[in-house]
């Protein structure tokens, strides 16, 4: 009797006193079906490289050259030179240096210049040059630029670059084209680039 009236009793509760006498269920952790199958859960994808197109710190490049200068008289030429290329594309250049010429019959002639130019299969350029000392008057010669560079182009770069630069107007007397042949040997940093300075 007394069960009978305990069930009763049960069935009479209101469904949220029958919930507040029930015990909670027990939660239970859930297993992604992507890991149960045996798979990895998905990551999230990597971020994309930098754009070595996009602008950036100046690059540059600096070193020795030897040349010869034809005229007047025939005259060995030893240079330093510094060429900043502002763009991480690295197809335009600003070079700044100074050329010593030593003719054979006089002091040295001194031939600080500056140019800028771009690089198309060959770097071509134009530029200022200032020849002053060696009996020299002072003068500004504008001249013209065509290298050649082979070596290591990305990164830490190194490369030789043979080279023409003609200057105009009056050297040591003679007026003209003044002929000059050489070598640079450069050092510096260089980013990656569209297509490689040597093959």
């Amino acid at each position: 009797m007394r069960l009978w009236k305990a069930g009763l009793g049960l069935l009479l509760l209101s469904p949220s006193a029958l919930a507040q006498t029930l015990p909670a269920p027990t939660p239970t952790s859930t297993v992604p079906s992507s890991t149960s199958a045996g798979q990895p859960a998905p990551t999230e994808p990597p971020p994309p490289p930098p754009n070595w197109r996009s602008s950036g710190p100046t690059q540059w490049t600096f070193g020795p050259s030897l040349g010869y200068l034809g005229r007047p008289n025939g005259s060995l030429l030893v240079s330093a030179d510094l060429t900043l290329i502002p763009s991480r594309q690295g197809t335009q250049w600003v070079s700044i240096g100074t050329r010593a010429a030593f003719p054979s019959d006089m002091s040295a002639l001194w031939l600080p210049y500056t140019e800028v130019g771009l690089y198309a299969l060959a770097n071509l350029g134009a530029g200022l040059t200032v020849a002053a000392g060696g009996g020299q008057k002072t003068t500004a010669l504008p001249h013209l630029f065509v290298g050649v560079p082979f070596g290591q182009v990305e990164g830490t770069a190194w490369f030789i670059e043979p080279y023409y630069r003609p200057s105009f107007g009056t050297l040591l007397g003679q007026s003209g084209a003044h002929h000059e042949l050489g070598v640079l040997f450069k050092f510096g940093y260089l980013a990656p680039r569209h297509f490689r300075l040597c093959c």
